[in-house]
């Protein structure tokens, strides 16, 4: 199904650069289709979860997790669309380029913007503005997207 890509070091994450991008098109699709179904089930506890994950974020100073609670804020939007198999794609397709590169794009990415990304989907979520929170995702993850293309750039 998703085929893992093993990434250890700089090097490799710069030969994977194309991959990562391709796959967080991936990604776009999937996400962007789950929460658009999850919305409407929303409930009040899913948006505390997530308010939740989104302090410890800010306070996290570390690149390995502000990765593992990105993961975790992105799959908490998504679990009330009511789609296991598209929930389960979503953490193949997350997780497949493994652990360390994901650490290595946050640290590439940065933490405020994403940070600040967060919050705005969150609000427009809370708000029930699909076309709106859609909208962000879709912009979150290219912003990804983007410092990859300028990493692999330099």
């Amino acid at each position: 199904m998703i085929q893992k890509v093993k990434v250890q070091n700089s090097e490799n994450l710069e030969q994977s650069i194309p991959l990562l991008i391709e796959m967080l098109d991936i990604r776009i699709g999937l996400e962007t289709r789950a929460l658009k179904l999850a919305i409407p089930n929303m409930t009040e506890s899913d948006f505390a979860r997530a308010r939740n994950i989104l302090a410890l974020c800010g306070a996290n100073e570390l690149p390995h997790g502000w990765s593992l609670l990105n993961f975790q804020f992105h799959m908490c939007l998504y679990e009330s669309c009511g789609r296991p198999k598209l929930l389960e794609l979503i953490e193949e397709t997350a997780t497949s380029f493994g652990h360390l590169s994901r650490a290595r794009v946050s640290f590439v990415t940065g933490r405020q913007i994403p940070h600040a990304e967060h919050i705005e989907m969150l609000t427009a979520c809370e708000a029930r503005n699909i076309g709106l929170a859609v909208s962000l995702l879709e912009q979150h993850i290219e912003h990804t997207q983007r410092a990859l293309i300028e990493l692999h750039e330099q």
